[in-house]
């Protein structure tokens, strides 16, 4: 599950690498580049198209992976695209964006050797002309096989008046074939849960399909072709439950599946909606796969998920921001109205207002001093005592006019934290609901999942379902792939495995063990 500000970092970042986005043009620049900007433990992929005629010089950064999730989002879709001036002198490309942002590339055959300046940190950043080679290696075998022994169509069903579409695949041969839906983890994602160009649901299907399992696959309401009037922000987990239910319902409908032996298999907030299904419906739940769904409560998920991150970017938590972050938390879980938790926050921030901005937005917060020590970490050795000065001052500069804005800002931040399906989340759960499982089921979490805590979440799923078959994975992060350390854990991006192959053969073998008996 992401953190309730993933939406919000997201379009933070999009603003701020869009600044830099026009990096390109020498003697000949014309044509695509793609390359990474390196920020400590963080990379991230971009690709730019550059126009150079004899009169002037522009650059496009294209950002459709980044903008994907949030298809029903219209300003993050305005940035799919954004176009920015450059100039050239012989072979030097050179780019200032509002007066803080500098980009220096020097063409040198095929390749932009470049730096990227911002609030005084220089940061390398080279440019390979054309595409490089697929850095989704599991995902071009499947699409470069032209033999698959299953097919696919388009189908449509609905929940209700809510319109969902999706792909169903079906084995070549063969007939009454068991069958699983698949559920997205949180956020806009579509049928193949495609984050950063990673599609897991098409890996799962593939290899399923090969077991002689029918397998659907849909765009979640608002996402895609699956059209909802209603914002993803006012769903909650319940009703994206039922959406999974429609699924489920429609493939028991197929005379080419085993109306019996219909299963689902969900990621993150999607195995907490199997979960929720297999309780409420053991009559149609033939079998449940949980892969990092969550087995504590939806509060103790949400804490223990704020206190691992700062472990992704090699820094401790700081207690302090943490007990803040804390009792909001256990304010939204209040079973309460939206309006008395509204009431109930404000006077919090209120009452805390000086020591929320000094965690948070204050230009000597500890926020930079974290920054600071993680950096020195990642270089390993101090960082340059007047490199780390106009860091502080920069970001005070940019920062000094917090104050006008902070009510809104606080107001925006209510707004997210009391959507229907962010107090879903935090008021989520799962013991009565695991107590009343019956049906076939299997639990995996990866150790180093910095969303769903491994241990915590196997443990209780355990405990209160004694039959399930619980696995953890050394190694593995919260989408499964395999990483090196904590640091790299959340790198989704730009790890070029989707899923572990053991992490698929598992499953296969473990469902095609509980439905062919």
């Amino acid at each position: 599950m992401k953190s309730f500000t993933y939406k919000a970092m997201l379009g933070l970042i999009v603003m701020v690498v869009a600044a830099f986005a026009s990096t390109a043009n020498g003697q000949d620049f014309n044509g695509s580049w793609t390359g990474a900007l390196e920020a400590g433990p963080y990379s991230r992929t971009l690709k730019f198209n550059i126009h150079q005629t004899d009169d002037s010089v522009s650059v496009i950064w294209d950002l459709s992976d980044l903008v994907k999730p949030f298809r029903s989002d219209s300003t993050m879709q305005e940035m799919k695209h954004l176009e920015f001036p450059a100039t050239i002198i012989g072979n030097e490309l050179t780019i200032e964006y509002l007066g803080t942002l500098k980009l220096r590339g020097t063409l040198v055959g095929d390749t932009i050797h470049g730096s990227f300046s911002f609030m005084g940190m220089d940061l390398p950043m080279n440019l390979v002309r054309g595409n490089r080679g697929t850095d989704r290696p599991q995902e071009a075998a499947i699409e470069a096989d032209n033999n698959k022994p299953y097919h696919s169509e388009e189908v449509t069903f609905n929940n209700g008046d809510i319109r969902l579409v999706g792909t169903l695949s079906l084995p070549n041969e063969g007939n009454h074939f068991p069958a699983v839906v698949f559920v997205h983890g949180t956020g806009e994602l579509d049928r193949d849960e495609n984050m950063f160009r990673h599609k897991p649901f098409l890996l799962l299907a593939d290899a399923l399909c090969r077991q002689g399992f029918a397998v659907l696959r849909y765009d979640k309401r608002s996402v895609g072709d699956s059209i909802n009037i209603n914002m993803l922000l006012s769903t909650s987990t319940k009703d994206l439950a039922e959406d999974a239910m429609a699924g489920l319902r429609y493939l028991m409908s197929r005379p080419e599946v085993d109306a019996s032996q219909v299963g689902i298999l969900g990621h993150s907030e999607g195995g907490c909606i199997a979960i929720i299904n297999a309780a409420n419906y053991p009559d149609e739940v033939a079998f449940i796969v949980s892969m990092a769904g969550v087995g504590t409560t939806g509060l103790e998920m949400a804490k223990k998920q704020k206190r691992m991150i700062p472990s992704t970017l090699g820094i401790e938590p700081n207690e302090a921001a943490m007990q803040l972050n804390d009792r909001i938390l256990e304010i939204l879980s209040e079973p309460t109205d939206s309006a008395t938790v509204c009431q109930k926050l404000r006077e919090f921030i209120d009452e805390n207002d000086s020591q929320l901005m000094s965690h948070i937005f204050a230009p000597d917060s500890s926020l930079v001093q974290q920054i600071y020590d993680s950096m020195n970490k990642e270089f390993n050795e101090p960082m340059n005592e007047e490199l780390y000065e106009s860091m502080k001052k920069a970001f005070h500069e940019s920062m000094k006019n917090y104050e006008p804005m902070k009510n809104q800002l606080y107001e925006s931040m209510i707004k997210l934290w009391i959507s229907p399906s962010q107090r879903y989340l935090v008021q989520y759960d799962p013991t009565d609901y695991l107590k009343h499982i019956k049906c076939p089921m299997l639990a995996i979490n990866g150790t180093l999942d910095s969303q769903v805590a491994c241990e915590d979440n196997l443990n209780a799923i355990a405990r209160l379902v004694p039959h399930a078959t619980v696995k953890p994975y050394e190694g593995l992060n919260h989408m499964f792939q395999t990483c090196a350390d904590w640091k790299s854990s959340s790198n989704y991006a730009t790890i070029q495995e989707t899923l572990a192959p053991q992490v698929i053969t598992d499953i296969a073998e473990w469902l095609t063990s509980i439905t062919r008996k």
